[in-house]
């Protein structure tokens, strides 16, 4: 494969998983260490993994920051979409969604309740000269110390030991999440914490008894891009999925918990006119966004309610 082909298929990929929606998370399954065979693709390793039992061929690839499956391979398994979104990356904008799959396994390594995205992956196929059903990315390769023989044509996987931590723990008004390092407080209970939310990546949702306000708390991992270098990508992403989106204002901001940026706009979430106010927090392993939202006749009546769940914020 040429380098150019080389760039058009890395550009594929990024344009595919470069959703800051994407995220994953997942209760583990594996032995200490496992191996795994692979082959080759175009110079690519492909390797087989089993989503809900079904094995596929897999790109394994270290540079790509989420694991991807087809479109095809959705409707193969009928698996239900969890988000539709518009996605915006190299290259333009491109139709992806998000589902949450019972479990992908690779060898006797299983992680069940995996939340990945969901896109075209034909131009890649054609780019390879052949076909596949996904790309193994970060999220999941990351948990892994992985070695790779290539004469052997073998992967060796070794799992890092990691205390499990909880997911919430609600006390009283307070909410934490050890898991995703963050705490906060609702301002009365008005406000009713969910925790059984669409995407392990949303760490609790909030909802105001008797109106349309949400708020919903989320958190990826990040590691190393700083919060100004992230936020074009966090503002494009926002315009991408948010229909009729009409940005009010944004600013960078600083309190005891560190810089932050407040983001404030309206548009239509299913066809309903809302007005959102976001903010968006950097640390060293996560990048937050904690959103509100609300019919635009309702939002002045608990926008302070927001205001004082932001001043709540601590992190773990």
């Amino acid at each position: 494969m040429t380098a150019h082909k080389n760039n058009l298929l890395f550009s594929a990929i990024i344009l595919a998983v470069l959703v800051l929606l994407f995220s994953a998370y997942a209760a583990q399954e594996y032995d200490a260490t496992t191996k795994v065979d692979f082959t080759y693709q175009a110079n690519l390793i492909m390797v087989k993994a089993q989503i809900n039992g079904v094995p596929k061929d897999f790109i394994f690839d270290t540079g790509a920051s989420r694991t991807t499956i087809s479109n095809e391979l959705v409707k193969e398994l009928g698996i239900k979409e969890v988000e539709k979104i518009k996605a915006r990356g190299v290259g333009g904008e491109v139709d992806a969604s998000i589902v949450r799959i019972d479990s992908i396994k690779v060898g006797n390594i299983m992680l069940r309740d995996f939340s990945c995205g969901v896109t075209d992956l034909a131009r890649i196929c054609t780019l390879i000269g052949g076909s596949i059903s996904g790309v193994l990315g970060y999220d999941f390769l990351s948990q892994f110390k992985i070695t790779i023989d290539y004469k052997a044509k073998q992967l060796t996987f070794d799992k890092y030991k990691i205390e499990p931590l909880a997911s919430f723990v609600i006390t009283g008004d307070t909410f934490s999440s050890p898991k995703f390092k963050i705490s906060l407080i609702r301002p009365n209970q008005s406000w009713k914490f969910n925790t059984e939310t669409p995407l392990p990546m949303i760490a609790v949702i909030l909802k105001k008894n008797n109106t349309s306000a949400t708020i919903r708390v989320q958190a990826q991992e990040m590691q190393g891009p700083k919060l100004d270098d992230l936020m074009p990508l966090v503002e494009s992403a926002i315009s991408a999925k948010i229909t009729d989106y009409k940005k009010i204002s944004s600013k960078k901001m600083t309190r005891k918990t560190g810089e932050y940026y407040e983001l404030e706009f309206t548009g239509k979430e299913d066809n309903v006119k809302m007005q959102f106010k976001q903010v968006v927090y950097k640390s060293a392993e996560y990048l937050y966004n904690i959103t509100y939202s609300a019919k635009i006749s309702e939002y002045q009546q608990s926008v302070k309610d927001f205001d004082s769940i932001i001043k709540s914020i601590s992190f773990l």
